[in-house]
């Protein structure tokens, strides 16, 4: 063992005593008794933030801090550890090169100091917020059997000669690969860094062209294109020799298909390096904008179609990107290779992307667009790689299912793609009704009449889009939940609870490891669908750690939980140690269990699906209740998902449209994901026992047996949500929630909450707008009366479709387009009685 190297490198804890994160740092410079330490922005995250640093048993000070999901460093000052030598920092390596990560092993109580070695994967140059901010993320591969744990983030990446390339960072934890960042990101952090610590790369020295410092156009996406049996339908076409059937071909087919290519091809910052026949060697820029050049060079060939004697024309596209070696105009090399490759395995209609590709089209979030794992391909020269289909235009993402069956494996569906509109009358069709209306009613007083109501409408939809009505609209909302009838609970569902009354029993202030291994097994052996752990495992809880992660990986019938990071949580919650850190591994045993709150707390709306930043340790598509149902489905009725477009997924005969971005009474929400309405069962969503009753014996056995069990925490301070009545309820029975949703639609045809399309809408509040008027015009004398008798039908008749059909029917913007209406009329009535008299 290296004993300076391990002189060099300090274990980083948090001055909370309740808080038992930990990571790695190590020594990079000493200045007057003082050490700088360097260690990633995350540790100094999970130990508490800046105030709660702890080095050696010495309070730290944070002088530069980046963000975790960004510039994921830190630099430390520590007074005094003089004892521990720096290391010295260099920008140059390569792929390949042999590597040691030093750190500590956070999985044991001892914490050992761990040298694991490895090599260095991909150099991949991700552009961080603001955009034109470039950082390199080594990919590290460990030798044998060694595994990263939480302890190792912050720890150094190091060559032979002990000198640091890069810093772990966040990601596959418990696995045998992980991510390293640059060590030339620093000083994007620490703007007074002494500049000697880190010197320039010589630029003869081949790093110099790897290094993440490069400009933005060294890092070019390649693309290949070809037509799909182009050689077999020449022999079909008409004409006496080759040298006519050839010429038709370029006239009728080629032509056309080199026009579509390149008639976006500038606007998207494509060139074209060369053709081949019917082929296209192209590169990009930017990776998102060679995404959106395919798609919409896809689509032009799918609404306006080439035909030929064997159909209409198909295209195959292939891309990758990586900094390939530039020949004048030209480019040559291993990522040239390696994108013509990817092209040579993918079928007409397709465009196939390399992991590298995925990552960055993943990060720029995409409009309408979604990234599929399609497994690995065998590439002939390159090797066993995996490969992803980038999908639009309603294209299928459902993926092979196994068994046991895990849900579809399509991967990150975009959050930004509207779903189609129940049927009903576009905007268009429905301004253009009421234009037909105003023009034709015989009188004045109609007229005015419908010109009062078209313009009622408009100003009430006008200030609904604004979302000015939204903060009504959803406590009307509100109120037709919570005056439904009772139902009854959910017979195929159990929640299985740690509450209160489990802490003083088992005298435990968390659930155990050792504890919840024993109300697994004991709930396995009654013969359940499948157990959804709505319980975070990335850390041991008291004794039994190892043994409930064996028990875990083991289970076909164990889903457990993570977090996305979000917004308000940027780091998220890892899988348990050991899980698969790829997506597709994380879709059959992983769902998330992130929520869509409104403003105080409110949950209205849950998810199917969501997006994962490119960093995040937590990558399942599908949130636990989904994973859940879809299990649960396939298991009881042998329903499969299948995604009929990115934001339709059907089960059985039942569809599930996400909610867009513009629903209902919710203008300005954030609609990421697949978002539904949560149509909540009330007074309770299922049968809910303890811990204690799990442990104790207690737990019937017709109880578990054919039903799918949650299990959880139910305690006033802890994972509460709160419902649209106001109410608190615990985080499980929000899971639970969602789960007897999705099975109630699809095998109870119990009717989903949604809104109208926005045609429907406007015709509703327009024809009532009408309705208003016409008391004031025609029934003046019974004008009170008749007035509160439209209001309180307006509100039944909501009411009603909500209860029975599950349509959330515009009842505030209705009431006052029909009170805007009459107030209107009654004004002219005034004023044209006042010229009367006059």
């Amino acid at each position: 063992m290296d004993h300076k190297l391990q002189d060099s490198i300090v274990v980083i804890t948090s001055g909370d005593s309740s808080n038992h994160h930990l990571g790695t740092g190590f020594v990079i410079h000493q200045e007057q008794a003082l050490t700088y330490i360097l260690t990633c922005a995350r540790v100094v995250k999970d130990l508490g933030g800046r105030s709660a640093i702890v080095v050696e048993d010495m309070s730290a000070t944070v002088i530069a801090l980046g963000e975790p999901d960004g510039v994921n460093l830190a630099v430390l000052q520590v007074p005094g550890l003089g004892h521990h030598p720096p290391l010295q920092l260099v920008p140059m390596a390569e792929a390949g090169d042999p590597v040691t990560i030093a750190g500590f092993d956070s999985s044991l109580d001892s914490l050992p100091y761990q040298e694991l070695p490895g090599v260095l994967g991909q150099l991949i140059v991700v552009t961080l917020q603001p955009q034109t901010e470039l950082v390199g993320f080594w990919g590290l591969d460990l030798a044998e059997e060694n595994r990263l744990t939480p302890g190792d983030r912050g720890a150094p990446i190091v060559n032979s000669q002990n000198q640091v390339y890069g810093v772990v960072v966040e990601g596959q934890m418990g696995s045998k690969s992980g991510w390293a960042i640059c060590i030339t990101a620093l000083p994007k952090i620490w703007t007074e860094m002494p500049s000697h610590l880190l010197p320039a790369p010589a630029p003869e020295s081949p790093a110099a062209t790897a290094a993440p410092t490069m400009p933005s156009d060294s890092m070019v996406t390649i693309v290949f294109t070809d037509l799909v049996g182009s050689t077999a339908l020449k022999k079909h076409l008409p004409g006496s020799d080759i040298s006519v059937r050839n010429r038709i071909y370029f006239d009728t087919i080629l032509r056309p298909h080199r026009q579509k290519v390149e008639a976006e091809l500038e606007e998207y910052g494509g060139r074209v390096v060369k053709t081949e026949g019917d082929a296209y060697f192209l590169v990009f820029a930017s990776a998102a904008n060679a995404a959106r050049w395919a798609v919409s060079m896809q689509k032009s060939h799918l609404q306006d179609p080439i035909t030929t004697p064997l159909g209409a024309l198909r295209v195959k596209v292939g891309m990758h990107t990586g900094t390939p070696l530039q020949d004048g105009t030209d480019f040559i090399g291993h990522e040239v290779d390696f994108a013509a490759r990817i092209t040579s395995v993918t079928q007409g209609g397709e465009i196939l992307l390399s992991e590298v590709t995925a990552v960055l089209v993943r990060g720029a979030q995409i409009t309408g667009l979604a990234i599929a794992y399609r497994g690995e391909r065998d590439l002939k020269g390159i090797g066993t790689v995996p490969v992803f289909e980038l999908v639009y235009g309603g294209k299928s993402v459902q993926g092979p299912i196994g068994q046991p069956p895990p849900p579809p494996t399509s991967q990150n569906l975009s959050g930004a793609v509207l779903a189609p509109d129940p049927p009903g009358l576009a905007f268009d069709t429905a301004i253009s009704e009421v234009s037909k209306l105003v023009r034709r009613p015989p009188g004045r007083r109609l007229q005015l009449l419908m010109l009062w109501a078209t313009v009622a409408t408009a100003t009430v939809m006008g200030l609904r889009t604004l979302g000015i009505l939204q903060p009504l609209e959803l406590k009307a909302y509100d109120q037709m939940l919570a005056l439904r009838p009772p139902e009854p609970v959910d017979s195929r569902l159990l929640v299985v609870a740690f509450t209160e009354t489990d802490v003083q029993t088992l005298n435990e202030p968390s659930l155990s490891d050792q504890n919840l291994l024993k109300v697994l097994k004991t709930l396995e052996a009654h013969e359940p669908v499948a157990i959804g752990l709505d319980l975070y495992r990335d850390v041991p809880i008291g004794k039994g750690q190892a043994e409930l992660l064996q028990h875990l990986k083991t289970s076909d019938l164990i889903v457990s939980t993570c977090k996305v990071p979000d917004l308000d949580d940027r780091l998220g919650v890892a899988p348990p140690p050991g899980y698969p850190t790829d997506h597709a591994g994380q879709n059959t045993v992983l769902g998330f269990s992130n929520a869509a709150f409104d403003p105080h707390g409110v949950l209205r709306r849950h998810y199917l699906s969501q997006t994962s930043p490119p960093a995040a340790a937590c990558l399942p598509d599908y949130a636990l209740n989904a994973q859940l149902a879809f299990r649960y489905l396939y298991s009881q009725k042998n329903i499969q998902p299948e995604f009929l477009n990115d934001s339709t997924l059907k089960l059985g005969a039942t569809q599930l449209h996400r909610l867009p971005n513009r629903a209902g009474g919710y203008q300005k929400f954030d609609a990421s994901g697949f978002q539904l309405l949560l149509n909540y069962r009330l007074p309770a969503v299922a049968e809910q026992i303890t811990i204690n009753d799990v442990l104790s014996g207690r737990l019937k056995p017709e109880s578990v047996r054919n039903r799918v069990i949650l299990i959880g925490v139910d305690r006033e301070d802890i994972d509460r949500v709160i419902t649209p009545d106001g109410s608190s309820i615990a985080g499980v029975l929000s899971q639970a929630q969602g789960l007897s949703q999705i099975l109630s639609a699809v095998l109870d045809h119990r009717p989903l909450l949604s809104p109208w399309a926005i045609g429907w809408e406007i015709l509703w509040v327009w024809g009532w707008a009408i309705a208003g008027g016409a008391i004031v015009c025609y029934l003046r004398r019974w004008l009170v009366p008749l007035g509160g008798v439209t209001i309180v039908l307006i509100s039944g008749m909501s009411f009603i479709f909500f209860v029975v059909l599950g349509n959330w029917v515009p009842l505030v913007p209705t009431v006052l387009a029909c009170i805007l209406t009459g107030g209107g009329m009654t004004t002219y009535q005034v004023k044209q009685g006042n010229d009367e008299r006059t």
